[in-house]
């Protein structure tokens, strides 16, 4: 499920696989109300289509990544562009889309000698794609746009949060180490000193009968049989 949200309304869309099926984006105000479960509909006009991942919003549109394209769409409804930005064959699938300041970001992911991610950039016009914008991008879920940078995850194997400028540069992809979490806590130690038995209540005086009763045992003469 793919859910995006501006000032009014919420925006989702469920995955609905495989190429050439029509996709659906729903929309609800914020409250819950005034539910649209199709409020777009996205027909599937191609193999490279092959179903909704993420969503997007900014004050004027809604996009969203399906496969190999980008959609687009006016925030009233209308206008769908299933092929907003058509990346078909140059790319085997892109995801995790955020819109900023007039600015598209998204994963992409290709095949070329083995699996080569990175995140990409477009303006929010279809125009400037630039694949590559960020590469050598490990596999992993999730992107974030924020003031001057934008964040990734880094995937579970790496497991840190990554961060780089909004114009691609100084990217940190141990920004914040994710393993911390993971590390298992030691329990503390224990110690306490528990009482012998001497020292509890009363030990003192069964100790003390004891040894008087031992006493008088061995004072007592003994008794050898006569032969």
């Amino acid at each position: 499920m793919a859910v995006a949200a501006n000032g009014k309304y919420v925006y989702w869309a469920r995955l609905y696989c495989c190429s050439f099926k029509t996709q659906y984006i729903g929309r609800a105000r914020h409250d819950g109300s005034s539910a649209q479960h199709a409020f777009l509909t996205i027909p599937g006009t191609s193999a490279a289509q092959t179903g909704i991942s993420s969503v997007a919003v900014d004050r004027k549109h809604v996009y969203w990544t399906n496969g190999q394209v980008i959609g687009r769409a006016s925030l009233g409804g209308s206008n769908v562009q299933p092929t907003f930005i058509d990346l078909t064959g140059r790319v085997s699938g892109l995801g995790d889309l955020q819109v900023s300041d007039g600015k598209l970001y998204f994963r992409v992911e290709r095949f070329s000698g083995g699996v080569l991610r990175s995140i990409g950039r477009a303006n929010s016009d279809g125009t400037n794609v630039v694949l590559d914008f960020v590469p050598g991008v490990v596999q992993g879920a999730g992107l974030a746009v924020a003031g001057s940078h934008i964040y990734w995850d880094q995937g579970e194997n790496v497991r840190a949060i990554a961060r780089a400028g909004l114009d691609g540069s100084r990217v940190d992809q141990h920004f914040i180490d994710a393993r911390a979490g993971d590390r298992p806590r030691r329990r503390p130690r224990l110690l306490v000193d528990l009482p012998q038995r001497r020292d509890r209540p009363g030990a003192d005086q069964r100790h003390a009968r004891r040894a008087a009763l031992r006493a008088r045992r061995e004072a007592r003469p003994h008794t050898r049989g006569c032969a």
